[in-house]
């Protein structure tokens, strides 16, 4: 009888849907002897996790990035830190410090308190990995939260292996990473296989259909993650109005900021005046009768205030966002951890009730930034597109995980338009756009942006900002070269023949006609062979494609990605994430890297 698999010491951090996530460890467990030693827990997947892993330490995932410690080990978060491990730790520490600040809501905490939460944290995790022996840490992305940076860098460290789920922009395919700046397992030699080949590769049937529409300019269409901003987008569009009309009548500020009272204007303010609004009009005869709008509504509940409907006479002050909160949602505390003012990470997590308050605040706030932008911003026609080469960079809504950690040191993406502006070819402009999730009430683009950050592009060379009206396909199109850290326009830019420039770790930028760059000699490298008209073959963007697929599969982890899989049910699922994860696995020992991810690797 031949023996088992070898037991491999794990450390998971992975996924929100219990059946999933259990049923993944489960056969990772008996086919290949992954061993849950630690895990880092959503509430709905703690019981579960106990129930098969006994064993496991389990750590609630509030818990692990508050600085709060698993039962049973509170002495982690009180460990020593040496120099040695900090210096071990140093080529992550920006990105940590980065982590956290995405956590810090109206500036709630001071820079030396960050600094020593990071400090605790880059403990604790030295003490878990050094305690539990940990051989692999498996996340479902690349590390974006501070528990799971920080596992990272002493992962890393102790020489354990790291392996990252990475959702390709492919036909769905994840693929895994286990360097954080690295390509993914397998591809190098998956695409010397795809380039010997003398017949065009075979692609799937997804795959070939994203690669036909995406190299047919008439074809071009939405993402379905864009799509699905947009649907929010109209759905919260009330909410916009409500900031434009606070912000028209300077009414609140984002300085007033509050997590127990909603944006709230008084009504003495709004008597007498042009409040602005047009009120409901049409035939009423003919019952042709305009619907309700926003206006409309806040107009009559501005009417009841005045005449004294609203609470407390003189002094009573309108909601003007107009939320109604359910008690549960009221009390109810988020997963995620944040640190505001008085209440540090390891304080009482934020309620519902108390974020959504928040956000109508924050949506003050993004509404200054977008009217300073727009006014900023040109709209050029395609004329004037077309009448002088240019480089089209659009920005990365931020704080998020294609920026930090994806980004490396171009998390500050002035540094790649600084870069792109100084090596312009004669005659050449940078056209740099907005994301405009940055701006929407759902989003925390407060928390990435600040005041005087657009004048600073202004200030490089030939270099203009562009309204976020203009479609970025027509920019694209019009384009010479795409420059991004590690965004989809890039990908875009090569199934459309234009080159792409990247910065950070895309998963395409080792397809012929993506250039990773990252210095100012690159980037003028970069660029000359845009100007001499080097770019994409189509050819090798297909073989690119057939080395995806060929380490890829088609899966996922993210339960609100379910409905994008629809061939899928769970068996089918977790039969693919083990599939892919056991492919890596051989894939990296092949390569001679089944030890620690490294650091800082170049392709």
């Amino acid at each position: 009888m031949s023996p088992g698999p070898r037991t491999v010491r794990v450390l998971y951090s992975i996924g929100r849907l219990p059946e999933l996530a259990t049923q993944f460890a489960a056969t990772m467990h008996q086919r290949h002897g992954w061993e849950p030693v630690y895990w880092i827990t959503q509430p709905e997947l703690h019981a579960e996790v106990g129930e098969l892993f006994p064993a496991a330490a389990r750590h609630p995932f509030s818990d692990a990035n508050r600085g709060i410690a698993a039962a049973g080990m509170e002495w982690t978060m009180h460990a020593p830190l040496g120099a040695d491990d900090m210096a071990r730790a140093a080529p992550f520490e920006a990105r940590a410090m980065e982590i956290i600040d995405r956590h810090v809501l109206a500036n709630g905490m001071e820079h030396g308190e960050r600094r020593a939460f990071y400090h605790q944290m880059l403990a604790w995790a030295f003490s878990v990995v050094d305690t539990m022996r940990v051989e692999r840490f498996v996340v479902a992305s690349t590390p974006h939260v501070i528990a799971d940076i920080c596992l990272y860098a002493a992962c890393v460290a102790r020489g354990a292996g790291v392996r990252m789920l990475h959702l390709t922009g492919l036909a769905g395919s994840q693929v895994v990473l286990h360097d954080i700046d690295g390509p993914p397992a397998g591809l190098a030699d998956a695409l010397d296989g795809a380039r010997r080949e003398q017949a065009e590769p075979e692609l799937s049937a997804i795959a070939a259909e994203e690669l036909a529409k995406g190299g047919d300019a008439a074809r071009f269409t939405v993402p379905w993650y864009v799509e699905r901003q947009q649907q929010a987008d109209e759905k919260l569009r009330h909410l916009q109005e409500a900031a434009d009309f606070v912000l028209d009548h300077g009414l609140a500020s984002w300085e007033g900021v509050r997590f127990d009272r909603p944006v709230e204007v008084p009504k003495t303010a709004l008597a007498g005046r042009k409040l602005g609004i047009p009120s409901e009009r049409g035939d009423s005869a003919s019952g042709n009768r305009q619907p309700k709008t926003f206006g409309r509504r806040l107009l009559n509940v501005v009417r009841r205030a005045i005449a004294g409907g609203a609470t407390g006479g003189p002094s009573a002050m309108i909601n003007i966002f107009r939320r109604r909160i359910t008690e549960q949602y009221r009390t109810e505390a988020l997963i995620r951890s944040f640190a505001r003012p008085g209440v540090p990470f390891s304080g009482p997590r934020i309620t519902k009730g108390e974020y959504y308050t928040y956000r109508d605040w924050a949506l003050l706030r993004k509404t200054a930034f977008k009217r300073g932008y727009d006014s900023l911003a040109v709209e050029p026609a395609d004329a004037e597109l077309a009448g002088q080469p240019f480089v089209y960079f659009p920005l990365h809504y931020q704080p998020e995980r294609t920026t930090c950690p994806d980004g490396g040191a171009f998390n500050d993406q002035f540094l790649a338009a600084s870069l792109l502006a100084h090596a312009l070819p004669e005659g050449w402009r940078l056209l740099v756009k907005e994301h405009p999730s940055q701006f929407k009430w759902q989003t925390e683009g407060e928390l990435g942006r600040w005041d005087g950050y657009y004048e600073r592009f202004l200030g490089l060379p030939n270099t203009l900002l562009v309204s976020t009206r203009v479609a970025s396909e027509r920019l694209i199109l019009a384009s010479r070269a795409v420059a991004t850290i590690t965004g989809m326009a890039g990908w875009e830019a090569v199934m459309l023949g234009r080159p792409a420039i990247v910065f950070g770790n895309a998963w395409y930028a080792d397809c012929a006609g993506a250039t990773q760059v990252g210095t100012l000699a690159q980037a003028r490298e970069a660029l000359a062979r845009a100007a001499a008209g080097d770019g994409p073959d189509p050819v090798e963007t297909r073989r690119f494609a057939a080395a995806i697929e060929a380490i890829g599969e088609r899966c996922y982890i993210n339960p609100s990605h379910a409905t994008h899989y629809p061939e899928l049910d769970e068996a089918a699922n977790c039969a693919a994430l083990c599939a892919l994860f056991a492919r890596a696995e051989a894939l990296i020992a092949a390569e001679g890297n089944a030890g620690d991810a490294a650091c800082g690797s170049s392709r």
